[in-house]
């Protein structure tokens, strides 16, 4: 089974890091990118909730937590260099544990493409107002976990909540 504390060593290690280091509160970029990273493997290959992994990984906040997780998916999806970074801890993490990776990334594809979609309707829908699209993706993440997670009725009920976003 592989803990918290196991990642944080996985992806010091990776990023020529120490473990106390992911736990300041600088903003250096190397650092931030490392907790981040951290937090995004903690929450997909644990049970512990964002508020736990904030606590563990920097003393940080259930919202730091979940920021984090988006903003590991969006460079996922978008820097190459990134993508290899994360294929390379996620390799290592299975060289050590018995984690279905495949299984995973299922659900949180589609939890993206649900992710994606919502947003891009909203970028449409309100590119006049002046909405906070962090609070709203936050939100979304969250109902996507539910849906994903096997509680169906409560993520579509969190997600017919944006609705009043997208009319006008």
């Amino acid at each position: 089974m592989i803990t918290i504390n196991k990642i944080i060593s996985i992806v010091c290690k990776y990023f020529g890091i120490t473990e106390e280091q992911i736990q300041l509160k600088t903003r250096k970029r190397e650092i931030v990118e490392a907790r981040q990273i951290a937090m995004y493997f903690s929450r997909i290959t644990t049970k512990k909730s964002f508020c736990e992994i904030g606590e563990l990984i920097g003393n940080k906040d259930r919202a730091t937590a979940m920021h984090s997780f988006s903003v590991v998916l969006n460079l996922y999806l978008s820097n190459k260099k990134f993508r290899t970074d994360i294929n390379a801890i996620k390799n290592e993490i299975k060289s050590i544990s018995d984690i279905d990776f495949k299984s995973i990334i299922q659900k949180h594809e589609i939890k993206e493409a649900i992710l994606n979609g919502i947003i891009k309707v909203l970028n449409s829908r309100i590119a006049n107002k002046k909405i906070l699209m962090d609070s709203v993706s936050r939100d979304i993440i969250s109902s996507c976990d539910r849906l994903t997670s096997g509680n169906v009725a409560h993520g579509r009920a969190a997600l017919r909540s944006f609705a009043f976003y997208l009319k006008e």
